[in-house]
């Protein structure tokens, strides 16, 4: 499954390309408001991108793991 994370207007293609099968991401900032994003999902900041990427890598490990 594609993840595809972005944070501008530039990224809105590739969104459109993932969403039929993957997870748009758009990473928001303060300067871009609530801007209309063709992404299914929104993280807060780059800080934000940082935990889900370290929670995805956890759920990845556990169920290789397990």
């Amino acid at each position: 499954m594609p993840i595809y994370l972005g944070d501008d207007i530039t990224d809105e293609d590739a969104f459109d390309a993932v969403r039929p099968d993957g997870v748009p991401i758009v990473v928001r900032h303060n300067e871009d408001g609530d801007r209309a994003t063709a992404a299914l999902f929104a993280l807060d900041s780059p800080a934000r991108v940082a935990e889900f990427t370290a929670w995805l890598a956890r759920q990845l490990t556990d169920a290789h793991v397990n």
